[in-house]
């Protein structure tokens, strides 16, 4: 049964969490203008875009639910009324998701290099949850009021049902080769660990709040619970995407913190054994010479470099493959 509570009121709590992961979005955003250099244009643009889109989804989830509560206040038969900035708020909403699943699928293209039918996967099922989005929010704009929607419910069915499916598509191709990602230190492969579960992580809030749609649409009939959910989930992909792309100069600065802790001190432990050794077996400045002059000093000399080399190379390909994230 419709209520001012379980109707205005859900309106009410949906636009007010979206207001606040928006704000979370402004400061996501301030961090990210201040971090973004290393960035091509590319990415720069379509990360502008995702914010004013979710600037724009903010203010229509404002607009609308203002209109609808204050209407509904004295007036409870326009409960089931829906506003134009409602309406259009689908269409807003899948645009936005579509921009942000478009830049976690680039950086499946990089760290699988560049394998065509692994990025494929991705890809196709964003498109289909994009076109199933876009053929819902034209059947929105034709019903203007929600008790129409229990007429077509696969509006919400087949929107969040797409969004799940290739939501768990791209946590689980990014967490599967972030967790094979070769390193040389425990450090690192620690760091990699946690960036993975980082991801799995906002893959499962937003499929949580997809299935929280789903279930609050299919048992509460008549009320608009389910939009508690819907209002705020823009916001969630833009602030998940945002999120990981802040994260990058940290992960970095770890990195190259680990490469020198495992570097320089290893280096100066081999030092010291070797002058331990020389001075338990030498007893002259000779034999120390004849030492360090063997075939023996020369390999252990080669084997430092090359093991020194190969600990930067392992940290600079690893920096790089956060970059690309």
């Amino acid at each position: 049964m419709s209520t001012i509570d379980n109707t205005a009121g859900a309106m009410f709590v949906g636009c007010l969490l979206s207001v606040l992961f928006c704000g979370a979005t402004m400061t996501q955003t301030v961090a990210y203008i201040q971090n973004c250099h290393s960035d091509v244009w590319i990415v720069k643009a379509v990360v502008t875009l995702a914010i004013t889109l979710d600037l724009v989804h903010t203010v229509l989830v404002t607009h609308g639910s203002y209109i609808y509560v204050i209407k509904s206040i004295d007036h409870s038969e326009r409960l089931a009324q829906v506003p134009w900035s409602l309406l259009a708020l689908v269409l807003v909403t899948c645009s936005s998701v579509a921009i942000v699943r478009l830049l976690f699928v680039r950086r499946i293209w990089y760290l699988s290099n560049r394998n065509r039918v692994v990025t494929g996967i991705p890809i196709i099922l964003s498109m289909g949850s994009f076109v199933v989005a876009v053929c819902a929010g034209i059947r929105v704009l034709s019903l203007p009021t929600f008790l129409l929607i229990d007429d077509a419910p696969w509006v919400v069915y087949a929107t969040t049902g797409s969004d799940v499916v290739a939501d768990i598509s791209i946590a689980g191709t990014l967490w599967f080769y972030l967790s094979r990602m070769p390193t040389g230190y425990q450090r690192t492969s620690n760091l990699l660990q946690s960036l993975s579960h980082y991801i799995i992580g906002t893959g499962a809030v937003t499929v949580l709040w997809d299935v929280l749609e789903i279930v609050t649409f299919a048992t509460l009939h008549k009320t608009l619970i389910f939009t508690i959910f819907f209002l705020s989930l823009s916001n969630l992909y833009t602030n998940a995407l945002l999120a990981l792309l802040n994260a990058r100069p940290m992960m970095n600065r770890k990195l190259d913190h680990s490469a020198t802790h495992f570097q320089f001190p290893e280096a100066e432990v081999t030092c010291r054994r070797a002058q331990i050794n020389c001075n338990r077996t030498s007893s002259s400045m000779d034999d120390v010479m004849e030492l360090a002059s063997s075939p023996n000093a020369k390999v252990v000399t080669l084997e430092m470099g090359h093991g020194l080399s190969s600990d930067n190379a392992s940290s600079s390909e690893s920096s790089e493959k956060i970059n690309r994230i």
